[in-house]
């Protein structure tokens, strides 16, 4: 919390200790503003660039040359007013993660987005064991990988090459992910599977945030 503290431009102290400190206090409006941050932070653990060590600064794509992340920019086209995922979810039947404590949320979400999937600068990266490219259908371009259960879904996209060397053609295969489309089949399988984790995973945290303040004797607090 002290060093968090000293960082004022990014609102200082903004832990889970904090959250519950506030609320323990009865400070409803400090206390979920500062579960917001936390939240993010869950959000932001389920995105393969942050968890990859990837740097992905859009912003600043032209003086650095680098588009920044695929996967960030494919969803920002989803909002409250065309995507309720929530809904979906519930509809399904699917239950909030449970994990004991904030740092099993993370750990957990980030072990999830940095082994099944892949950021731009990372394909095949030898710092990374996986994800693995299981198989490859040359017919339609993609590259295939498996998820935590064991389904085949589109990893990456991929072009076929040939390149004449040392008297003969050797074929080239380069896998990427793609840019600037809203409507990627690769992308739309990342977004599918990574924001039910964070919906549900910040489902849990909320509910786990709550658990923690009842226990502290402040169960008036939590009626909102």
């Amino acid at each position: 919390q002290e060093y968090q503290a000293e960082y004022g431009q990014y609102k200082g102290n903004r832990t889970w200790e904090r959250a519950i400190y506030e609320a323990v206090n009865g400070n409803k409006e400090e206390a979920y503003y500062t579960l917001g941050f936390i939240l993010h932070l869950v959000e932001d653990a389920t995105v393969p660039d942050h968890t990859r060590n990837d740097t992905h600064a859009h912003e600043l794509r032209f003086m650095t040359g680098d588009y920044g992340s695929p996967y960030e920019e494919f969803s920002k086209q989803f909002t409250r007013s065309n995507l309720d995922i929530a809904k979906e979810l519930k509809k399904n039947g699917d239950q909030p993660v449970t994990k004991s404590s904030i740092d099993e949320y993370l750990i957990s979400l980030t072990k999830y987005s940095n082994k099944y999937f892949f950021s731009k600068d990372t394909i095949n990266n030898e710092k990374y064991d996986s994800p693995d490219i299981k198989s490859m259908i040359f017919l339609d371009g993609y590259g295939y990988g498996e998820d935590e259960n064991g389904e085949e879904f589109p990893l990456v996209k991929s072009v076929t090459a040939r390149v004449y060397e040392d008297g003969r053609y050797i074929k080239i295969i380069t896998y990427f992910l793609p840019e600037k489309d809203n409507n990627s089949i690769v992308l739309k399988s990342y977004f599918s599977r990574l924001s039910r984790q964070a919906v549900l995973s910040g489902a849990g945290v909320i509910n786990l945030f709550k658990q923690e303040v009842e226990l502290s004797g402040m169960e008036g607090f939590l009626n909102v």
